[in-house]
């Protein structure tokens, strides 16, 4: 090679290696045509599936790059050739063969071919165009396998002198050799700055975390912001790789679930896959949502199959089906319509193709190509990019193309990754937020109207459903269920357009009228929920148990919330789906929040009921003593001993007197036995427990035998006459405290012995006795007891640990008429605990005999 060719060959290559334009191809074309004064270049490569060896041979050749010395409005529109009579065909195929006189490395000479019959006459319309005189076609290996030779660099010359000197054959097979090593360059650098300008793209999107929530754009404004800047991203894609569409699509819900596919790789996929961003938003008919099945159109197909895939011409369907490398016809539902009689006018109009009439087969339409790359993070499926109708030479998307896609889909899953994750929070914070709102909104409202006696919990119950529809956008189903006096779930309160619209109404008022308790055969989820107190969440009910006939058979997805009053669960939230779309992330956690926050308003209400009555109850036990003292005040001083002087009082009289005053202290006990609970209720409930006792008082058997007789004596007068209970105090008993050490604070021993010897008279049975004794037991250290034992109204072993709560009365008890405002005994368990006693309580036994006993410990 002379210099001067040799000068060249390195402009050439210096030129080659800076372009950054995968079209850059063409400007290598334009300077070899320049060095061998041609007037046009073209580099053929042949089309998938073609076949060489076969008699005839089989496929084409089609325009990778190309270059003509002619005006731009003179487009040559020739797009492929078919190998079975064309030069560059034959060159391809008799390469090894040919005759030296009229192709010299296969170079053939026009003249010398016409003279040789060579089948030139699929290329007579680019000889006529371009007035070709002479062709120098050199075979090439261009993006192939096993170095076999699949693509030709020929050259066009019009020139007078046609024939190609030594040097320029030498110098064309040069170029020619180097250009796939020359394309594959430019691929890389195109690569990187696509990767570049991708990142500086994605870096526009700020998904950094904010200190002040008032600053966080809103999630709404953050899918905008992605959508606005991913849209340019496909437009930079689309630039580069000079096609039509470049569109993503991504899951859905952003939510995922496990599926195993053939492959027996486990990914987490979503059901269906939307468009979330696209360059070309002219293309209407596009189809803008796929699931995982194959014929659902080419981008489900990839979904599917999870690999990438390139499709060289989606017109010649039908020819490539045959080799069986593509699936069902109905994949390509969301490409062209290819039988349409106007598809090359569309396809020209859409690719600002000029028309040739001359041109009137499948060689005047370029091919229609396809490339689409899935996009993973981990094991997930996020999404797929895809490619669509290449627009300028090479018309297709070669090997190298996908690779660079690839790359760029790495990026792509880093960046949806990260910015659904912070997506998530948003939305998270935003439901929150938007929850304590309306549950703050609720609270102001309950506490304006939780006083009152006409609290309408029907109301309460429609407006939690409601929050928790708004909550978790529009449910199918939604309840409120709650225990009755059966223990068995009813449905106090119904929501969701299943409960109002499904079924007639004689149905629909069954069903909401149906109860549920434990010995159902059928699986009811509340139920666990209320022993566990955790939140049931099933996500898939029918992959898990069958079809749920519990009420909705067509229920997919369930959470299940309890309702707790005070330490115990009454009911359930039940929130319920028929469709597929996943619950936020959240959904259960803010399920319990508004479960337990309908537990509260419910807790309030009772405990506002509750004290109500205790103020009640107060009033009740404080009238009759106070109403009496102040008549037998009264009467003691309206008495006429106190008038007239001097007077002798006899017998009758002091025992008249007396009999008042006894009475007038009965009631005074029983006054300061109200105040007294009051304000231990007060530090009860302010505290928790009543301050230990440190120190106290040494009970004598006296003090305690007076303070016993005095109690008694004054609780029979609070009685009715005609029940004539006895009280009998057995003394010899009250002598162990003789032998003992037990210290107290009488104030709290008197209240105590109060509750239990009022109570002791107030229920028991006519003509019944109350015993009064003490002694010593043993419970792991001595104690020494005072028991009251009656005979009356039964109490079970099942209600003792209650009867020890706060306001809670034995079930026998409730149907009794009279005071009592289920306060007494745990006042009393907490005068005891406050000893470092105990209050114990044994159950009625046959004979109808109940003792509760008060157990302090012995100090030495």
């Amino acid at each position: 090679m002379n210099d001067l060719f040799q000068n060249k060959l390195s402009e050439i290559i210096s030129v080659a290696l800076s372009q950054d334009q995968l079209n850059g191809v063409e400007t290598i074309l334009k300077m070899l045509c320049d060095a061998v004064d041609a007037c046009g270049c073209i580099l053929w490569e042949s089309e998938p599936f073609s076949k060489f060896q076969n008699e005839p041979p089989i496929g084409n050749l089609y325009v990778f790059a190309k270059w003509f010395q002619i005006g731009e409005k003179e487009k040559i529109p020739l797009f492929r050739i078919p190998i079975q009579g064309s030069a560059n065909g034959y060159a391809l195929i008799n390469h090894a063969k040919v005759d030296n006189k009229w192709i010299v490395n296969g170079v053939m000479s026009i003249r010398d071919a016409r003279e040789k019959d060579a089948p030139t006459h699929k290329e007579n319309y680019l000889v006529k165009k371009l007035n070709v005189t002479s062709i120098c076609i050199v075979p090439i290996c261009f993006d192939c396998e096993n170095n076999k030779k699949n693509a030709s660099l020929a050259i066009y010359r019009n020139e007078e002198i046609n024939e190609f000197t030594d040097e320029e054959q030498k110098f064309i097979k040069t170029i020619a050799e180097l250009v796939p090593q020359l394309y594959e360059a430019i691929c890389d650098k195109v690569g990187k700055r696509l990767l570049e300008e991708a990142n500086k793209i994605l870096d526009r999107i700020d998904i950094s975390d904010r200190t002040e929530d008032s600053n966080k754009p809103s999630a709404k404004v953050q899918i905008q912001l992605a959508k606005d800047s991913l849209t340019d991203f496909c437009k930079m894609v689309a630039e580069n790789f000079q096609c039509v569409e470049t569109s993503l699509f991504f899951d859905r819900s952003y939510k995922n679930f496990e599926l195993t596919h053939s492959n027996q790789k486990k990914y987490k996929v979503g059901e269906k896959y939307s468009l979330f961003a696209t360059n070309y938003q002219e293309w209407t008919e596009a189809k803008t949502e796929y699931s995982l099945k194959k014929e659902d159109g080419l981008t489900a197909w990839v979904l599917a199959e999870m690999k990438t895939k390139t499709i060289f011409n989606l017109a010649t369907f039908h020819q490539d089906k045959k080799n069986e490398l593509y699936v069902a016809e109905e994949c390509w539902s969301d490409s062209l319509k290819f039988g349409s009689e106007n598809f090359k006018r569309i396809l020209r109009e859409m690719l600002n193709l000029p028309s040739d009439s001359e041109l009137k087969n499948d060689e005047d339409v370029p091919p229609l190509s396809f490339m689409a790359v899935p996009i993973f993070r981990d094991t997930k499926l996020l999404g797929v990019i895809r490619c669509c109708t290449a627009k300028d030479n090479p018309w297709i998307f070669p090997k190298r193309h996908s690779s660079i896609l690839e790359k760029v889909a790495i990026l792509i899953s880093r960046f949806w990754s990260n910015f659904v994750l912070h997506l998530e929070e948003i939305e998270e914070s935003e439901s929150w937020k938007k929850l304590i709102q309306k549950i703050n909104a609720q609270n102001n409202k309950i506490q304006g109207n939780i006083d009152r006696l006409d609290f309408n919990k029907d109301l309460v119950y429609k407006e939690i459903l409601d929050i928790t529809q708004k909550t978790f956008d529009k449910q199918d189903i939604l309840d409120i269920r709650l225990y009755n006096n059966n223990k068995e779930l009813y449905f106090a309160k119904t929501l969701g357009d299943s409960w109002e619209k499904q079924g007639s109404k004689i149905e629909r008022e069954a069903r909401k009228n149906k109860t549920f308790s434990k010995t159902d055969s059928k699986k009811i989820f509340a139920f666990d929920v209320i022993e566990t107190g955790d939140v049931e969440f099933i996500k898939n009910v029918k992959e898990k148990y069958g079809k749920d006939t519990e009420t909705f058979p067509d229920t997919q997805q369930i959470i299940i919330a309890p309702i707790g009053v005070a330490k115990e669960n009454i009911g359930v939230l039940d929130i319920r789906r028929t469709t597929d779309n996943p619950f936020p992330s959240n959904a259960p956690i803010m399920a319990e929040l508004i479960g337990r926050q309908l537990g509260l308003y419910l807790e309030l209400w009772e405990t506002e009921k509750q004290q109500r009555q205790v103020f009640e109850d107060t009033w009740h036990q404080l009238k009759g003593p106070v109403r009496y003292n102040f008549a037998r005040a009264t009467t003691l001083i309206n008495h006429e001993c106190f008038y007239d002087e001097p007077y002798e009082i006899d017998e009758d009289t002091a025992k008249e007197i007396s009999d008042e005053l006894f009475s007038f202290r009965g009631l005074a006990r029983k006054s300061k036995k109200v105040l007294e609970n009051a304000g231990m209720f007060a530090e009860l409930a302010t505290k928790g427990q009543l301050k230990q006792i440190i120190g106290g008082t040494k009970l004598t058997k006296d003090d305690l035998s007076k303070m016993c007789y005095e109690i008694a004596e004054d609780t029979k007068l609070m009685l009715d006459d005609y029940r004539n209970i006895r009280f009998y105090r057995h003394f010899e008993t009250f002598k162990k405290l003789d032998n003992v050490t037990v210290k107290v604070k009488v104030d709290y021993l008197e209240q105590a012995l109060n509750c239990l010897i009022d109570n002791a008279g107030k229920y028991s049975y006519t003509e019944t006795s109350v015993q009064i004794y003490c002694g010593e037991e043993y419970q792991g250290k001595r104690y020494f007891y005072i028991a009251v034992e009656n005979q009356g109204l039964e109490i079970t072993a099942s209600e003792i640990k209650k009867l020890l709560q706060r306001k809670t009365r034995g079930e026998s008890a409730k149907f009794t008429t009279g005071e009592g405002s289920g306060i007494g005994l745990w006042i009393t368990d907490n005068i005891m605990k406050a000893h470092g006693g105990k209050l114990t309580i044994t159950p009625t036994n046959l004979s109808g005999k109940t003792v509760v006993k008060l157990l302090f410990p012995i100090s030495n």
